[in-house]
This record gives structure tokens, C-alpha cells and sequence, in this order.
């Protein structure tokens, strides 16, 4: 079961620039730049403003600049400090040609595609860790997305779920 709640925000952000691609002028570094929205470009109030969660997924607008990704998480080792614990997170731009609702590979849309992978990734990044200690979310690669999507949380084996049942957030 999950419990959601939205919480909206229209203050400013950063984003963190990642050099990638050919190394033309010989400076060790690709010569393109693109950006993600990571958790520590979203300013201290909204983080402050938002509810103890076992996890967080944040839709944000790129105006402009180019992506590194469709989407990204990270687990509780770099994830966002609520009620005293880090929590994994995911960010997702939204204002990309990609993220749209029509049906693609066993989704009926692309977004949502990109939202549930990016899901299963944070709920993997809070089982792989203390106190958890879950394996991880695999599936064998080259699957269409919603089997490899699927296969992933068949991974939760009935051990995992008696852990879970044992711990609060």
C-alpha cells in the first residue's frame, strides 16, 4: 500500500551540471554539459516544508537546459534528511519531449514509465540498506520495460516483506 501525498512548489531551484562527450580541447572533461536536479539544488524551506516520507519523487522543469537523464534516484546514502533519517529520492523533469502520455512499451505512457522505474528505484534504495538489508531489484536486461519493471518487484522476496513488517519508517 502507499500513501501519497503532493506537495506543490513553485520556488526556484538549481541544478548540478555533469560534463559529458568528446574531449575536444584535451582538458580531461567531455565538452557538453548537462543537468539533473539533485537533492541538494532544492532549497532548504521546501526540504523543511515537506512531510516525513519513506521516500520522495520530485517532477521539476529544466527551462531550457539539456537533461542528463529521463529520471534519477539515489538511495540513503545520499538521500534527503527528514525526521532524522536520510531518504532515497528520485527527480524527474517533466518538460521533456519524452515524458508524455502516449503508450510505449507495455505502459499506456511514457511518463508513466519513467515514473514507476524511478519508483521501484527508491523503494530499492531504502530495502538495500540498514535495517533492511534486502537484495536488490534486478532483472535481466534487455526485457521490454514493463516486464523488466515487473521481474524487478518480483525480487521482494517474502523474507524482505517479514523485515518490512517488523520496521516503521
Amino acid at each position: 500500500m502507499f500513501d501519497v501525498q503532493y506537495v506543490t512548489s513553485y520556488s526556484p531551484h538549481d541544478y548540478t551540471p555533469y560534463r559529458f562527450g568528446p574531449d575536444a580541447d584535451g582538458d580531461g572533461v567531455g565538452d557538453d554539459t548537462a543537468y539533473l536536479m539533485m537533492g541538494w539544488n532544492i532549497p532548504k524551506s521546501i526540504i523543511d516544508s515537506l512531510p516525513v516520507s519513506s521516500s520522495y519523487l520530485f517532477l521539476y522543469t529544466m527551462n531550457g537546459l539539456l537533461p542528463l537523464h529521463a529520471g534519477s534516484s539515489l538511495g540513503v546514502n545520499y538521500g534527503i534528511l527528514k525526521g532524522g533519517k536520510p531518504r532515497p529520492y528520485s527527480t524527474v523533469p517533466i518538460d521533456q519531449p519524452w515524458y508524455v502520455n502516449e503508450p510505449v512499451d507495455g505502459f499506456r505512457s511514457h511518463a508513466a514509465q519513467i515514473l514507476t522505474h524511478e519508483i521501484i528505484n527508491t523503494i530499492q534504495g531504502r530495502l538495500e540498506a540498514p535495517p533492511y538489508n534486502c537484495s536488490q531489484l534486478t532483472a535481466a536486461w534487455g526485457l521490454p520495460p514493463a516486464q523488466f519493471e515487473s521481474e524487478r518487484l518480483l525480487k521482494l522476496s517474502d523474507a524482505c516483506y517479514e523485515k518490512l513488517s517488523k520496521k516503521t519508517q
